[in-house]
C-alpha cells in the first residue's frame, strides 16, 4: 500500500500547468495596476487608452467586454516613447509647478 501512496505523490505527465500561460498572466495589467505604476489616477490611464491626452499617443490595449487590459511590454514601450528631458510645457511653464523658472 505504501508503494501506491508514493506513486500518488508523483506528478503525472502532462499535468503541469502550462508555463507560457502563467508567464502571460503575469505580464497583463489592469487599469488599476497601470495607474499604480504610473502614480496617476485610473481616469488619467483611461484618457491615455482613449487618446484624449494632447501630444501623447494612445496607450495600446485590448478589451475583454468592458475591461481594458494592457501588456506590460506595451506599457514599457509607451513610457519609453513618451520620455522627454524637456520639462517645459507649451507656454514656458514647468510641468510640475505650473510657473516660469
Amino acid at each position: 500500500m505504501l508503494a501506491n501512496a508514493s506513486r500518488a505523490e508523483e506528478p503525472l505527465e502532462g499535468t503541469d500547468p502550462p508555463r507560457g500561460l502563467a508567464a502571460l498572466q503575469d505580464s497583463i495589467l489592469t487599469i488599476d495596476e497601470v495607474a499604480a505604476i504610473l502614480h496617476c489616477s485610473k481616469t488619467h490611464v483611461s484618457n491615455a487608452l482613449n487618446g484624449k491626452i494632447p501630444g501623447t499617443p494612445r496607450l495600446t490595449h485590448f478589451s475583454i467586454g468592458r475591461r481594458k487590459l494592457i501588456r506590460r511590454t506595451w506599457l514599457e514601450e509607451w513610457i519609453e516613447a513618451n520620455k522627454s528631458s524637456d520639462t517645459m510645457g507649451r507656454y514656458g511653464q514647468t510641468a510640475r509647478f505650473g510657473r516660469k523658472e
